[in-house]
């Protein structure tokens, strides 16, 4: 057997810890005490202007700047599967990723340059106060961009901006087995691995997305279904995911609410196992179409962090356990049947699907459409 697939997704949001669900958006304040960080010289040299105005000072601002990411992701799987027997199949399945990545820059609120000439202007008269604020207004020409980037290249990331990536994500192999065969009901047990054979994601690049967990994961997956009806079928599955810890450089957090952070180090990452189920219903409309809508379910237990900093490996932990629930339905066309009749001169089907998320929690709302294709030889 041989299926390729491809899958589309556009992620623009995610679920928090409260399972609302809240935009990809960081806001950057350019505030005195976050210019100050920035040990920029040019930066410092304009604070140093109002070192004799400490009232004038605390009003010094750039702005207040958004920035809003959105990603589109599509990947491309190929699989292979061969019959060891009537009941028997290994398989092996690899995906290919190309994803991008589009930040934008807004301004919220604009520099305090005109505020400050207004509060200097009462004290020490108009020259010197429109002067400071001229000189505030044409730092840097400020925009958005500029101050997004001397923030982050400040802690040591890479710039800001639009990212792309393509690459392979993690290699998936096993062996299917269905124990139980019979002509109104079935059930069947997958056994198998994943490799990390995926790009992982950077702590040096905000924006970039990862193509795998860079971890070797085990699983154990149960289904089955029976004949509800002469052409209603109803089906189950439930696959337990097992993830082995792996050491990782990672970004070392100060704080749970501050993502950024100026140190890396070395980290035993332990994410948390995986539980993912479905049931659905098929509808047979004739010998070579069938409709089948279902619910996805999906829980992940909470991550563990090893390393020398107790501190540090609590915040990374923190909302890591995530939980959705997705409407999924699919529309296959298939000429197996067709094929054992002898109506049809190959075996093959071609799968047409969506998928909503619906709810969820510490996880990035994912939609997506799909097509596959197989062929049963």
């Amino acid at each position: 057997m041989f299926f390729a697939r491809n899958v589309q997704s556009n992620v623009q949001s995610s679920y928090n810890q409260s399972a609302s669900e809240t935009p990809y958006k960081y806001a950057i304040n350019a505030d005195i005490e976050n210019l100050r960080d920035l040990n920029d010289e040019t930066m410092n040299e304009v604070i140093a202007l109002f070192d004799a105005y400490p009232e004038a000072q605390s009003l010094l601002s750039l702005g207040r700047y958004q920035l809003d990411a959105k990603a589109r992701v599509e990947v491309n799987a190929y699989a292979f599967g061969y019959g060891i027997n009537d009941r028997l199949t290994a398989y092996v399945g690899l995906p290919i990723y190309d994803a991008k990545v589009r930040v934008d820059y807004k301004t919220i609120k604009k520099s305090t340059g005109q505020e400050l000439a207004d509060y200097l202007t009462g004290i020490y008269g108009d020259d010197r106060a429109q002067a400071y604020g001229q000189i505030v207004e044409q730092v840097y020409d400020i925009d958005a961009g500029i101050i997004q980037s001397a923030f982050v290249n400040s802690l040591g990331y890479q710039e800001l901006g639009n990212w792309q990536g393509s690459g392979l994500g993690d290699l998936e192999f096993g062996l299917f087995y269905n124990f139980l065969k019979e002509p109104t009901y079935g059930a069947y047990t997958k056994l198998g691995g994943n490799a990390p054979t995926g790009y992982v994601d950077d702590p040096d690049i905000i924006q970039d997305i990862g193509f795998g967990d860079g971890q070797w994961d085990a699983y154990l997956e149960v289904g089955g279904g029976f004949r509800a009806h002469r052409r209603i079928f109803l089906e189950a599955e439930t696959r337990f995911t097992y993830q082995f810890a792996s050491d990782k450089r990672l970004r070392v957090p100060l704080d749970p609410e501050i993502p950024l952070s100026d140190e890396t180090d070395t980290f035993t990452e332990k994410l948390g196992n995986r539980m993912d189920s479905a049931v659905r219903a098929v509808f047979t409309v004739n010998d070579w179409i069938r409709i089948e809508p279902g619910m996805l379910f999906q829980y992940t237990e909470k991550a563990r962090y090893f390393s020398n900093n107790a501190e540090a490996n609590d915040i990374l932990a923190t909302n890591t356990d995530a939980s959705a629930r997705s409407f999924r339905v699919d529309a296959r066309f298939t000429t197996a049947d067709l094929f054992r009749m002898g109506k049809f001169p190959l075996p093959a089907q071609i799968t047409l699907s969506a998928q909503n998320m619906m709810e969820g929690r510490n996880i990035a709302k994912t939609d997506l459409v799909e097509f596959e294709f197989r062929m049963f030889f």
